[in-house]
């Protein structure tokens, strides 16, 4: 150690004062990654859900599987026909319910509309004017999501059977966004009576984001 002292007893041979002055900066420089830190902390706690969800952009950490989470007080479907969200509300047993329609099934979608409020569910409609267009898809999707938990209803997910494809890929992007579970409704078609085969449907995750 006694070699690396100075003839004036200071480290190197640097002057007190270059000490005095590395010993402040340093100090200044805890201080500033100390606020800095703090600041992180609080600006990630305001924004964590944004975080989150970009920390898991693009990510699908489970993916298929039936075991579908029996906690969803709310349900929102991209819709075509009445009687695969009939049966899984039957099943899932949601308290609200968001449908998907092209101007095509917005018919159908108010007879169900009806028929669900009628046994107790909360029920919204978001019509989409092009079922070509995923982006528009997505937003209505995106907007029945934030209503829901604006009234209240914080565990939804979406089903992405029914509709045209890219209403499906509209949906499952803005499920993605906001971290909300989608699925699908598997099932044989009967053609001669033009309905599902009782019995053969069957509810498939597509993604559970953490």
């Amino acid at each position: 150690m006694e070699v690396l002292l100075g003839d004036n007893g200071q480290l190197f041979g640097w002057s007190e004062r270059f000490w005095l002055l590395f010993d402040q900066a340093g100090t200044l420089l805890g201080n500033l990654l100390m606020l800095f830190s703090l600041g992180a902390a609080v600006l990630g706690f305001f924004k964590r859900e944004k975080l989150r969800r970009w920390l898991h952009r693009n990510t699908f950490p489970e993916v298929g599987g039936e075991d579908i989470p029996q906690d969803r007080d709310s349900l929102l479907f991209t819709f075509s026909r009445e009687d695969l969200p009939r049966w899984v509300v039957t099943r899932l047993r949601p308290k609200w319910v968001g449908l998907v329609p092209s101007q095509e099934t917005r018919a159908a979608a108010e007879r169900l509309k009806r028929n669900l409020e009628a046994n107790g569910i909360l029920v919204r409609l978001h019509t989409v004017d092009d079922p070509d267009d995923p982006g528009l898809a997505q937003i209505a999707v995106r907007e029945l999501i934030h209503k829901a938990r604006t009234e209240g209803f914080e565990h939804p997910a979406v089903d992405v059977t029914g509709g045209k494809v890219p209403m499906s890929l509209g949906a499952f992007m803005a499920a993605e966004e906001a971290g909300v579970p989608t699925f699908y409704v598997t099932s044989e078609y009967d053609r001669e009576s033009r309905r599902v085969r009782p019995g053969s449907q069957r509810i498939v995750n597509v993604s559970i984001p953490v």
